[in-house]
């Protein structure tokens, strides 16, 4: 096998680490599907791979340095993912240009005239237990479904009160009492 391509299927979750195994393909294409969490580092081990193309994922993480041994990569992609940190610019990274990064606000380097001393600093992620890759809780996600929820219940017990007029009196009794104890 010389190639393996991937894209348009919507795929999901993490790139299987198995695929740095397949160190014949000269062509890897994984791009717009949805795929999450960090690059393996086992991609180091496609010595003769001469394209990579791994743009329009959720890909997180940084662009792991051990992809700087693949001395035949000719095209990289990597463009509108969610990866952080420095761009690797020795040997053929610095052949490739703005575009192989675009859409990454996180990255920084010369490549992309945007200064690393500036660059947002990203709390680290904890280890999802396999070859060290980083997984996260997308925070803001988190907390904005959090808030939701918790209308969404107050609202729901304030409507089940305006509804049912035996529960109503029920809550009006036991604040009451709870307002007569507490001042009495």
């Amino acid at each position: 096998m010389t190639g393996l391509d991937l894209s348009n299927n919507d795929l999901t979750g993490d790139i299987p680490s198995e695929i740095g195994d397949l160190q014949g393909i000269k062509a890897l294409n994984l791009s717009n599907n949805l795929l999450s969490r960090s690059i393996p580092k086992s991609f180091s081990n496609l010595k003769n791979v001469e394209s990579m193309d791994l743009s329009h994922n959720k890909l997180s993480g940084e662009i792991p340095s051990e992809l700087m041994e693949l001395y035949f990569l000719g095209t990289f992609n990597v463009s509108y993912n969610n990866l952080c940190g420095p761009i690797p610019n020795n040997w053929q990274f610095g052949t490739f240009d703005g575009s192989s990064y675009a859409g990454n606000p996180c990255l920084c380097g010369p490549i992309i005239n945007k200064s690393c001393t500036n660059a947002p600093i990203l709390p680290s992620l904890p280890s999802n237990g396999e070859e060290g890759e980083e997984s996260a809780v997308d925070l803001v996600a988190f907390y904005w479904s959090f808030g939701g929820s918790y209308c969404v219940v107050i609202l729901g017990l304030l409507v089940i009160l305006l509804i049912n007029p035996h529960w109503r009196m029920a809550v009006i009794e036991y604040v009451t009492d709870f307002v007569r104890t507490d001042l009495g």
